[in-house]
């Protein structure tokens, strides 16, 4: 069983948000058993004048040191994890040039690396485990500066196909890659392109807080052939969404209502759907609001797009809406064959369409459990425990090699 070590996550994500991170799920699993160090998003200072012009959330006393930038937080399970604001950085994604983009970032880690190891002292961690967390502008030049006794890579996107990475993301990781011991991936598809360039590339599939998401199958009430059905959708409403094919949908269903529950970070969702008679956007939820609208769904959808970044996803809302019993239909946007007996993938947008109405006249008591039991099968929790053992033979693997 892996415990009893000190772990630095270097994060991209922050650790409070109103949406669900497989990294802070990961991270606050492995709580129970071990001292955990989550090193938030390091804003920038434009981030800090955003904020101060009234139009940006960083949490600039924080950042500044006004407040204390540490904070011990408690997860969902009751167990302590300390968190970090780093001080500001400056922001260089707009920088082209490639030598000079690598020694802005090198002063930006510098900035980082110290509050860092200012936080490690308080905390007396002197030779932790470091997990970076989809941040390789961090990890590369943070590589062996944290002491650490493991370096791994947890990698859950495709970084060359992310806009926000700009034109310098594929070097760094790639170059990051080479600096770790491992890389854990999320989705079969990241694990064979990242074994390209290295070695030792794992698996820990993304998972569900079941307990939670399996409350809403346990308050629905299922409605009559006469009442309207709700087909939803949880999470961001964002570029990786087909938008031509649910405007589409929206008009061929006049009769279904289909519900949006996330931030709506798109302006085409706004333009193709806002002025649809059948279409709701109820904005992001806390976490644990999000049984109440599933429950109220008879479906869920994941209709993402066929792209070079959606393809190697794993998409956390699939065993959201199974751990609730729903039904779920999708698009062909990545090979997922471990959900192939519970879920429907349609490849054309008719295809889609009428997959849905299917789903809904064919739903039955023994589907419904079978959903459940899947996701069951995919907690959190399982997965920290994949993520440990993963982690325990690295370990181990490294003591062997010293001593050989």
């Amino acid at each position: 069983m892996f415990e009893g070590h000190d772990i630095v996550c270097i994060a991209l994500p922050n650790w409070e948000g109103d949406y669900t991170k497989s990294t802070v799920k990961i991270m606050s699993a492995l709580a129970e058993k071990n001292r955990i160090l989550y090193v938030d998003y390091p804003f920038t200072v434009k981030d800090v004048v955003m904020k101060c012009a009234g139009r940006g959330e960083a949490p600039v006393k924080r950042m500044l040191g006004i407040d204390s930038r540490l904070r011990t937080l408690q997860t969902q399970s009751r167990h302590e994890v300390s968190v970090l604001t780093p001080p500001p950085v400056l922001s260089i994604n707009w920088v082209e040039n490639g030598a000079i983009y690598d020694r802005l970032l090198r002063v930006n880690a510098a900035i980082v690396k110290r509050a860092v190891r200012a936080a490690m002292r308080t905390l007396e961690m002197k030779n932790p485990i470091v997990i970076n967390a989809f941040n390789p502008f961090m990890g590369l030049p943070l590589a062996g500066a944290l002491n650490e006794k493991l370096l791994v890579y947890y990698c859950y996107d495709e970084i060359t196909a992310a806009q926000w990475a700009g034109k310098h993301g594929g070097e760094i990781e790639r170059r990051f890659i080479a600096r770790t011991d491992a890389v854990i991936t999320t989705s079969a598809p990241l694990q064979q392109a990242k074994s390209e360039v290295h070695n030792a590339c794992l698996l820990v599939k993304n998972g569900v807080d079941f307990d939670l998401f399996n409350a809403a199958a346990e308050r629905q009430n299922p409605k009559s052939d006469t009442e309207v059905k709700t087909v939803g959708y949880i999470g961001s409403i964002d570029s990786r969404l087909d938008y031509q094919l649910l405007a589409r949908a929206a008009e061929m269903a006049p009769d279904i209502h289909f519900a949006y529950v996330g931030r709506v970070v798109s302006e085409e969702a706004k333009q193709r759907l806002g002025g649809c008679d059948n279409v709701t956007f109820h904005g992001p939820k806390p976490a644990d609001k999000l049984p109440e609208f599933l429950s109220g769904f008879d479906l869920g959808v994941i209709p993402f797009e066929r792209s070079d970044f959606n393809r190697n996803v794993y998409p956390l809302k699939i065993n959201e809406y199974l751990a609730a019993g729903k039904p779920v239909v999708m698009t062909d946007f990545a090979d997922l064959p471990d959900f192939a007996d519970v879920v429907r993938v349609e490849k054309t947008d008719d295809e889609f369409i009428a997959g849905i109405r299917a789903e809904l006249d064919a739903d039955t008591p023994s589907k419904q459990k079978a959903r459940i039991e899947m996701a069951m099968k995919n907690s959190w929790e399982n997965r920290a425990v994949q993520f440990g053992d993963h982690l325990d033979n690295l370990l181990a693997s490294r003591e062997e090699d010293e001593h050989a």
